[in-house]
């Protein structure tokens, strides 16, 4: 939404009732007081014509009028509570929880005095910030992205590798029972899972041999280079996932030596999706296995490398989708 689009109430628009009503509470009250004390000091006269002791009139006079003040100060306490504090405590509440992350609070009134403008206002302040904040994590998202395919373009082995990675990614989620939206966040980790190795030297990821145990190790920085630029890019939940990536389930894996069920779910399935593709696609120093044999592989390593309830899920998937699987020599980026 731009910035001249924002529905502010402008000032001629709105009714200045809540002035109004505390002006006439406050008369309100005063003329009752008035009328009180009035009728009381006429009262206690009239005795004293009669013959009343003065001083007892004077006493109850007195004590009257305080009530009376006390009645009154109550009766405006009432009616500021009810037309200015209860309403700014709501907005107090609805700015705690927009603060706390809750981007959907809004207050929502329907008055039209002078806090009804500052809460139409301020509900407007809030959209145009969250959708702001919206464009913003998407232009990051796009950016993210474009660096995870830079990566992979990098090298004619690895070309398609991250989307082939969030389909078999997402295709897990899905027989796990993932709502749509969890799916999606699943599939955009398949997608950033590799975006650390644009930190990587080309020395490194290009390398057309083994690797030796210290290009070993400045390969393994990519899942925490990975976790740091998905997390700048305003996906936190998603960053985790990135940087457990290569966690193994028997807490062998990098980069925290994560065991077992401490390992983020998500995590769990990228490394089995990770795993299959890069088994089924060509490198510089080894042929593509079969689909066959990755998924013999997956079952040797469950347990050990990765869940075994996962890798039994994995199995499942791609011998029901095996003809629709995008195998890296017959992917096409669509």
């Amino acid at each position: 939404m731009s910035e001249s689009s924002v529905d502010i109430a402008p000032a001629r628009q709105v009714r200045p009732a809540a002035r109004v009503k505390t002006i006439v509470l406050m008369l309100s009250g005063m003329l009752l007081s008035a009328a009180a004390m009035y009728l009381v000091a006429r009262s206690e006269l009239e005795r004293v014509a009669h013959g009343a002791s003065a001083e007892g009139a004077a006493r109850i006079v007195i004590l009257t009028i305080m009530a009376i003040m006390v009645a009154f100060s109550a009766l405006c306490a009432a009616g500021f509570y009810r037309v200015i504090f209860r309403p700014l405590s709501e907005l107090n509440r609805v700015i705690f929880r927009h603060a706390a992350g809750d981007r959907d609070a809004r207050l929502n009134w329907e008055r039209t005095d002078e806090l009804g403008m500052i809460g139409h206002n301020f509900d407007a302040m809030v959209s145009t910030i969250s959708q702001s904040e919206e464009r913003l994590r998407d232009f990051a998202e796009n950016a993210v992205r474009a660096l995870a395919l830079a990566v992979d373009a990098k090298d004619p082995y690895t070309r398609h590798h991250s989307e082939r990675v969030a389909c078999y990614a997402a295709g897990v989620a899905t027989e796990l029972g993932f709502s749509a939206e969890h799916i999606e966040r699943v599939h955009t980790a398949g997608v950033l899972h590799d975006v650390g190795k644009i930190a990587v030297p080309d020395a490194v990821l290009l390398s057309q041999h083994p690797l030796s145990d210290e290009q070993y190790e400045t390969m393994k920085g990519h899942s925490v280079a990975g976790e740091r630029l998905v997390e700048g890019a305003g996906l936190p939940q998603i960053a985790r996932w990135v940087r457990a990536h290569h966690e193994r389930f028997d807490g062998r894996g990098y980069p925290d030596g994560l065991a077992g069920e401490v390992i983020p779910l998500e995590g769990r399935i990228l490394a089995v999706a990770d795993s299959f593709e890069a088994m089924t696609s060509d490198r510089y120093y080894r042929a593509a296995m079969s689909a066959q044999d990755a998924l013999a592989e997956l079952q040797r390593c469950a347990g050990s490398q990765f869940d075994q309830r996962l890798v039994e899920i994995m199995v499942g998937w791609v011998m029901a989708h095996e003809q629709k699987l995008p195998i890296a020599e017959r992917f096409v980026l669509s």
